[in-house]
């Protein structure tokens, strides 16, 4: 993801933990999180909002975590797609 879209995500923390945090914080964050494609990072993003009970900024950890179980979601959703579409596949070459 671009440093734009990882600010964009950690301003929606900010505003929604009501915790800003220092730029060096920020440029951590970004060097061990900005892997994780942008859409998905921000899902995981809203996920923690709507689970993180305390007023703290959340850890790296739990960022990754939930950025990857967006991951992780998306790509069962895929599989269980191709799963289908082979299901198909096959009914339509037995009954034509």
């Amino acid at each position: 993801m671009t440093i734009q879209q990882f600010s964009d995500c950690m301003s929606l923390l900010f505003v929604g933990i009501g915790k800003p945090v220092e730029r060096q914080t920020v440029n951590v964050y970004f060097e061990l999180l900005g892997h994780h494609d942008a859409d998905k990072f921000r899902a995981g993003c809203k996920k923690v909002l709507l689970s993180h009970r305390w007023a703290t900024f959340p850890s790296i950890a739990e960022l990754n975590d939930a950025a990857f179980d967006e991951h992780e979601s998306n790509e069962t959703i895929l599989k269980r797609e191709l799963e289908n579409q082979r299901r198909q596949i096959e009914s339509l070459e037995k009954f034509g």
